[in-house]
């Protein structure tokens, strides 16, 4: 703490905070400015869906326990209310099961973007405060800080996915049984969402309510499976709408689907054990360069140190990271295999 308040309190810090901080305002004021007015053609989107919407009388109950407001700040959510980028980070937020509104989740995104280009500037002072240290350390800090928050977002929604695709079968054998004892489909489905754990329960009471609140069972069914955006889902919901329109035995076809599910993850599970070895060579071709830098630096500092601290040094290091980086991508876009 001594030590940042010393590198806080010298003359080579504090300017660069406050050049931050008022470049930092002044971009989200010149993007304000700019969301203020909405564009002619997203006037006219807005007007067709209100049109729409009109026209379906179930349209709007279907989530009627979603907070579509940005924020609770009037300015905020009359600034980036109705752009398309909100609509899909709230629609991102929901299938992660981020309780957070778009604002808030937007003040997270800048704070870590204030945070990593702090600890940048502390790194380039420490580094020697050149004019190449103070560009590139706070531009790697703001840079990290910037796509940290949709990584966390992205693996939590992937996370969130296998698990309910894990629990889609046990959906289909337990509303299957209740169908088979004389349940109707929505006391099955109702029985079917206390009897699964989360996330997968969370749906269904959501649909559930929605329903109970006098929205359309096959409009909920779509906005769910809309908010999922799972394959295997979608062959659940269909079953469900043929059955209501066609008629047949719903619990016939669900235990048909939950045998398809049950074999492309099976399937799928054979996929990742075959190409684990080549997953494998692809974080080892990623991480070994990095270790052996690392390995080298410490051995031997006054040579393998001018890789950081000598321009053409960090030139090297860049293209050679830039390098490391695409090989792995290349070797991991290689192997991923839709199934």
């Amino acid at each position: 703490m001594n030590e940042f308040a010393s590198l806080a309190a010298s003359s080579s810090f504090t300017p660069a905070i406050v050049s931050l901080c008022a470049g930092l305002t002044a971009t989200l004021f010149a993007v304000a400015l700019a969301t203020l007015r909405p564009t002619r053609r997203q006037r006219v989107s807005t007007r067709v869906a209100g049109i729409r919407a009109a026209s379906l009388p179930y349209a709007s109950a279907t989530s009627p326990f979603q907070d579509r407001r940005i924020s609770t700040i009037p300015i905020v959510e009359a600034l980036f209310r109705g752009r398309n980028w909100t609509v899909q980070t709230r629609d991102a937020l929901a299938r992660a099961g981020v309780p957070l509104r778009v604002g808030e989740y937007l003040a997270l995104r800048a704070l870590a973007i204030t945070g990593g280009t702090a600890v940048g500037i502390v790194l380039a002072n420490r580094a020697g405060g050149d004019a190449a240290s103070g560009v590139l350390f706070p531009s790697i800090g703001a840079a990290i800080g910037f796509f940290t928050p949709s990584f966390v977002v992205s693996r939590r929604l992937r996370h969130r996915h296998a698990m309910i695709e894990t629990q889609l079968v046990e959906l289909c054998d337990i509303m299957a049984s209740m169908l088979r004892s004389g349940y109707g489909y929505a006391q099955a489905l109702t029985q079917t969402a206390a009897e699964v754990g989360a996330p997968l329960s969370l749906e269904l009471r959501r649909l559930l309510d929605t329903v109970r609140l006098g929205g359309d069972i096959d409009e909920a069914l779509d906005d769910l499976n809309n908010r999922l955006q799972s394959r295997d889902f979608d062959m659940v919901a269909s079953a469900i709408a043929i059955q209501r329109r066609s008629g047949g035995n719903l619990a016939e076809i669900l235990e048909g689907v939950a045998s398809t599910i049950r074999q492309r993850q099976s399937f799928h599970r054979e996929v990742r054990a075959i190409t684990s070895k080549e997953r494998f060579s692809a974080m080892f071709v990623a991480s070994f360069p990095i270790a052996i830098i690392i390995v080298l630096t410490l051995m031997a500092r006054e040579t393998y140190g001018l890789l950081f601290t000598d321009p053409v040094g960090r030139l090297i290091l860049g293209i050679a990271l830039t390098l490391d980086a695409i090989g792995f991508f290349i070797i991991h876009k290689l192997v991923r295999i839709e199934v």
